[in-house]
């Protein structure tokens, strides 16, 4: 996905699509918007340390929000698959 100034830049298509996701959220608001690591990891039943591991690494995608980074669960839910195995070539 590319980026500007850190912040995802769709096409078209993708921005609809992300729209149609709010309105759906909206209405059967199944997880919060953003949340803690250590919320994130009771969530899933990760151990903690893991996901500030992947925090810090920018495994999972992320928002600054003041001094705390939180965990952008709308953009986990569009691009999940999430996690992928990058291959060395």
């Amino acid at each position: 996905m590319t980026t500007k100034n850190g912040l995802p830049v769709w096409t078209r298509q993708q921005e609809e699509r992300f729209q149609e996701v709010i309105m759906e959220l909206g209405r059967v608001a199944a997880f919060p918007p953003v949340v803690t690591a250590d919320r994130f990891a009771e969530m899933t039943g990760i151990e903690a340390g893991v996901v500030t591991g992947w925090v810090y690494q920018r495994k999972v995608p992320v928002r600054k929000i003041g001094k705390r980074t939180v965990i952008d669960m709308i953009m986990f839910a569009l691009t999940s698959p999430y996690f992928t195995e990058e291959k060395d070539e």
